[in-house]
C-alpha cells in the first residue's frame, strides 16, 4: 500500500483525568517526554494543539488544524 492510506500510527498516547484540563495537562506532558528516533512525528503539532486557546476553552472544531497549521509549522 502507498499514499496516505499506508501511514499507520506507530504509537498511541492516551491520558485521562477527573476533568478535561487534567487530562490535557497529562497528555501534553506525556507528549513532551516522549522521544522517538528515526521517524517523523506530529508531536510538535499535537503539543501546539493541546496548548492552543481553542483547545483550552473546548472550542476546537474540525477545521482547527487546517486553520492553524501554518502558525504551528514554525515550531519544528
Amino acid at each position: 500500500m502507498t499514499g496516505p492510506a499506508a501511514v499507520l500510527p506507530a504509537l498511541l498516547v492516551v491520558a485521562h483525568g477527573p476533568d478535561r484540563d487534567t487530562a490535557s495537562d497529562r497528555l501534553s506532558r506525556a507528549l513532551g517526554e516522549t522521544r522517538l528516533l528515526g521517524v517523523e512525528t506530529n508531536q510538535l503539532l499535537l503539543g501546539a494543539l493541546l496548548r492552543s486557546a481553542e483547545w483550552t476553552r473546548a472550542g476546537q472544531h474540525i477545521g482547527l488544524v487546517e486553520e492553524r497549521v501554518a502558525d504551528w509549522a514554525t515550531l519544528g
